[in-house]
């Protein structure tokens, strides 16, 4: 479809996108978007010290727990 309406346009840029989507090869052996994550037993909890200590028992079968304490304790990027 985009190859259709790129032909519709006799302009230069319309000549250059089509130039470009003819040229673009299509990589279709990538591996899905995905993320995964394995611990493997530990554990980094960042936030306010009065959250993130109240959270602590819940890990307490984990190898190991960190915490990063926030001195003012707000969340996002706040200064």
């Amino acid at each position: 479809m985009i190859i259709s309406t790129l032909e519709a346009y006799s302009d230069p840029n319309g000549r250059a996108r089509q130039v470009a989507v003819a040229n673009t090869v299509e990589l279709s052996n990538l591996i899905p978007p995905t993320v995964s994550y394995e611990s493997r037993g530990h554990v980094l909890l960042i936030g306010g010290q009065h959250m993130i200590t109240a959270l602590v028992s819940q890990f307490s079968a984990l190898k190991s727990v960190t915490l990063l304490v926030h001195e003012n304790g707000r969340h996002g990027g706040e200064a």
